[in-house]
């Protein structure tokens, strides 16, 4: 039963985390554009620009979640 629940488990979460990753690179581009016009009119607000990137990371995390548990339960059946 072990092995059953292994196999499962691993099955369903490799789906779960590629949506995440990919999700999170979307994020971060989009962001990072946004970003790009503002630093053009701050002066030295590129390491504020990645530090607001680094402190996003876990909001978006939790907004693309559902979603990614939803892509990835379709892929595993």
């Amino acid at each position: 039963m072990k092995i059953l629940i292994r196999y499962v488990i691993k099955e369903f979460l490799r789906p779960v985390l590629f949506c995440i990753v990919i999700f999170l690179i979307l994020f971060v581009l989009s962001e990072t554009f946004r970003l790009l016009n503002i630093e053009n009119k701050m002066p030295n607000s590129l390491h504020y620009g990645i530090l607001y990137l680094i402190y996003e990371i876990p909001y978006w995390i939790t907004q693309i979640l559902p979603i990614a548990m939803l892509i990835g339960f379709l892929f595993f059946y």
